[in-house]
């Protein structure tokens, strides 16, 4: 019980930053659902923002067979062959793609060559990624954003799955392009594609004051959320 209460806490804290938690929220609704009955607590008090995110929710798709989707994946990675990576070209292209390659992927990559790309280009129309891979663990990926003929991102990764970490050599977006989420999307991305590969750090080197600044959060930000949740907060100081 005190667990579930924690988890709505914790939820309810996010909200405050505006962070739109949908998924933990479905599955809080679930259990709620499934145990609260035999909880014998009085009623939550009304929250018109928490009966909208439990509406929001209410689409999201549960999948609670986490095991039988890792070895579905597992069992694609198994069965890869070349022209499993030829078909996700241009989204992702392979340095040197021959059977060796394939082979290496297959012993250090758990997802496969179009769930790499799915996470890595997410939202990101028109990209084009380049991987390189060695069978000691060591490799890289080069992502390029173009808009209008011209480079407006630039995403240069490398990685040690032996060690489980991710490097970030470089991010650079182009001074027409910013302003438009497209850090806060490639911070995303990676962070995303270290939890599929099952890496445990990212790392970067920041070079200048003010070069890179990471939110340290597992979902994006909602600043429609945010500010709606702190509008009354502001009014009641400016009423003052």
């Amino acid at each position: 019980m005190w667990r579930g209460l924690y988890v709505r806490c914790v939820i309810a804290g996010a909200v405050r930053f505006g962070l739109r938690s949908l998924r933990a929220v479905a599955w809080w609704q679930r259990g709620w659902e499934a145990i609260g009955a035999n909880w014998f607590l009085p009623p939550f008090p009304r929250n018109p923002v928490w009966d909208h995110l439990t509406r929001s929710a209410a689409g999201v798709v549960l999948t609670p067979s986490v095991a039988e989707d890792r070895a579905d994946v597992r069992a694609a990675v198994a069965s890869l062959t070349v022209a499993d990576f030829e078909a996700v070209r241009p989204r992702l292209s392979v340095v040197q793609l021959d059977e060796e390659f394939v082979t290496t992927w297959k012993a250090l990559i758990p997802i496969t060559p179009a769930g790499f790309a799915d996470v890595l280009t997410n939202r990101l129309s028109g990209a084009q990624a380049a991987i390189t891979l060695y069978p000691d663990g060591a490799g890289s990926a080069d992502l390029v954003l173009r808009g209008g003929g011209e480079v407006q991102a630039l995403l240069q990764l490398r990685f040690d799955l032996r060690a489980g970490e991710i490097h970030i050599d470089e991010l650079r977006i182009a001074e027409g392009a910013r302003g438009q989420g497209l850090f806060q999307r490639l911070q995303y991305n990676t962070e995303q594609l270290a939890k599929a590969l099952g890496l445990s750090s990212v790392r970067l080197l920041a070079t200048k004051i003010g070069g890179y600044a990471f939110a340290r959060a597992g979902f994006p930000q909602d600043p429609e959320l945010y500010a709606k949740i702190h509008a009354p907060a502001k009014g009641r100081r400016g009423s003052r």
